[in-house]
């Protein structure tokens, strides 16, 4: 480590000051958030209107004291509203879009459980830093799924269909006509249901390397009344798009990056 003399320490006040404070209230930010989502408290929120932490702990059953910290950690982040002359916090209409609209593009709460899946992985990854080995998808923590399926949902759901399918020449006729469609990674599948429910002409099947994934997505179809096969994923891409007998479309949405050996 350099000697103190030799440290400028205006660049170091302005490294500080500009970057890692900032990014220390956002981290904490982002806790105080995952709580919120956890609990229900930003959803109570928006049912209740304006509350104090009195109001709120009556509304959802939690501690004031705690609730109390959790409300003035936010608005001193300017991530909730308080009114000093009331002494109650709110939400917002474009708080609440990020916090608790989980169809609004601009949803966040899944995005921010992928960083507390990635914390809980930790061990896992610092493990992966000096083997070099990697970490199996299957071997990753549960709720980085769910986050995953958050995090990606929105955009799936208001683009899909109406904006992404309709670029690709020729798609949507064949779709509607009916085609063989292999969702190549669907996750959980909601891609893949949202084609089924448009597109009643085709069959769609959802491949997956992560089984949980794979069991949501079936879980779903049958509580949906859409048919869908979905199963584990085989470990090459060329498998499953040239001997099922995908010959009209196949899909893969934001995959290849997590493939080791991409097939073209």
């Amino acid at each position: 480590m350099k000697n103190e003399n030799t440290i400028d320490q205006n660049k170091l006040k302005a490294f500080v000051f500009d970057n890692i404070l900032p990014s220390t209230r956002g981290a904490m930010s982002i806790i105080m958030a995952i709580i919120g989502d956890k609990l229900g408290l930003f959803k109570a929120m928006c049912d209740y209107g304006p509350v104090t932490a009195e109001t709120l702990s009556i509304h959802t059953g939690m501690h004031q004291r705690y609730l109390q910290e959790w409300l003035s950690a936010l608005a001193a982040a300017h991530w909730i509203d308080y009114d000093p002359q009331t002494e109650e916090f709110h939400l917002t209409p474009e708080q609440a879009t990020v916090f608790v609209d989980s169809n609004s593009l601009m949803y966040f709460q899944g995005v921010f459980g992928i960083f507390d899946a990635c914390h809980l992985d930790l061990k896992k990854i610092i493990s992966a830093f000096k083997s070099g080995q990697g970490i199996s998808w299957n071997d990753r923590e549960k709720c980085l799924f769910c986050s995953l399926a958050d995090s990606s949902g929105p955009k799936y759901k208001n683009q899909l269909i109406s904006a992404w399918l309709p670029k690709l020449p020729g798609i949507v006729s064949k779709l509607n006509a009916g085609a063989k469609v292999a969702d190549v990674g669907c996750g959980s599948g909601l891609t893949t249901l949202l084609m089924a429910e448009a597109f009643p002409n085709s069959e769609f099947y959802g491949f997956d390397l992560h089984a949980g994934s794979i069991e949501q997505a079936k879980t779903t179809a049958l509580e949906t009344g859409l048919a869908l096969g979905a199963q584990a994923a085989p470990a090459r891409l060329q498998q499953v798009t040239s001997e099922a007998g995908f010959n009209h479309f196949s899909i893969v949405y934001k995959t290849m990056s997590h493939m080791v050996i991409h097939v073209n």
